[in-house]
């Protein structure tokens, strides 16, 4: 993707509905590995939009995995490999996306970009941003956007904005929660969404691989700090073992976390040689969007990741003396 250019660093969201509404033709996409807020919020969005009558291309880099596959056949997605700009495109529009390292990697174009985003680590990449770091989700700002432009929210809209903040505040249990989204999905709610249908389909329902490979990374999870730091490293080997794909050790770092006494919960694991990817978890007080920065990632403050060239052995050493600067 090119540079931005012309940045103004920061909008109010009157001025992103504004912008929107004098356009017609949209790219809309989101970060690399999409989740359920990510996807959710692209076709809430993607929606509104198509009710205005503007043509829309909602694009992924490759098929929905992990907790948006259930939101595979909501649209017609245009995956990154058969995807061209058109003469007629006019606004760039990136969704949950900290930077642009992790957006997908699309031809070099110079449409305005349009960053609209909750981390507090976002590096206002676009021409236009609007970065709510208090937001709990992607969801509760499109939320506002939405009205913003004028457009009624409909049940169909509101079902995935429910999936939104579902997927990102883990169905309300998270410290992201917020008064704000519970007064949205209770709308949502009379309008007849069903919550629970919603968090056992995205949230609660798990393939056997997965399952098999927890318990095989938990019968080699590590602890540091008197219990207070809990971490596994997966690498290919233990993969294959469980017959699991990367999908399925989503959401360890938090499993982690969950335990008894652990402040802090981290996964290392091994995409391919050579390329980590990590993940971390925290409960209350240790910033592990710091520790992510330090491996050059990013996230929020109870919730980080990062993707990381370089030896598998010796990280975890150099990940807990990053936490241990932050540990009370």
């Amino acid at each position: 993707m090119m540079e931005k250019t012309n940045v103004l660093n920061e909008n109010t969201l009157k001025e992103i509905a504004e912008l929107i509404n004098n356009h017609q033709q949209f790219v809309i996409t989101g970060h690399i590995d999409p989740d359920g807020d990510c996807v959710g919020s692209m076709l809430g969005l993607g929606t509104a939009l198509k009710k205005l009558g503007k043509k829309v291309r909602l694009v992924l880099e490759k098929p929905l995995t992990g907790n948006a596959k259930p939101l595979k056949d909501e649209w017609d997605f245009v995956y990154l490999p058969d995807f061209t700009f058109e003469p007629e495109d006019e606004l760039f529009i990136a969704i949950d996306s900290g930077d642009l390292g992790r957006v997908p990697n699309f031809p070099e174009h110079d449409l305005t970009i349009v960053n609209i985003d909750h981390h507090m680590t976002n590096s206002f990449y676009g021409n236009y941003n609007y970065v709510d770091v208090n937001a709990a989700a992607a969801g509760e700002i499109i939320y506002s956007l939405i009205n913003e432009m004028g457009v009624q929210i409909t049940r169909e809209i509101g079902y995935y904005l429910t999936v939104a903040i579902i997927c990102d505040t883990g169905c309300f249990r998270y410290s992201n929660t917020n008064a704000n989204i519970l007064k949205i999905v209770a709308s949502f709610i009379e309008m007849g969404i069903d919550t629970s249908r919603i968090y056992k389909e995205f949230l609660g329902t798990h393939p056997l691989a997965k399952l098999q490979i927890k318990g095989l990374v938990y019968s080699k999870m590590e602890r540091a700090f008197d219990g207070r730091v809990a971490w596994v490293t997966i690498d290919n080997k233990m993969l294959k073992e469980a017959n699991a794909t990367i999908d399925d050790v989503y959401g360890i770092a938090g499993d982690l976390r969950d335990i008894e006494g652990v402040e802090v919960g981290f996964s290392v694991l091994e995409r391919e040689p050579g390329l980590i990817q990590l993940g971390f978890r925290s409960n209350y007080y240790v910033p592990v969007n710091k520790v992510a920065e330090a491996f050059g990632g990013g996230g929020h403050l109870r919730a980080s990741g990062a993707s990381f060239e370089g030896d598998i052995e010796s990280l975890p050493d150099k990940i807990l003396k990053k936490i241990a600067e932050y540990l009370e």
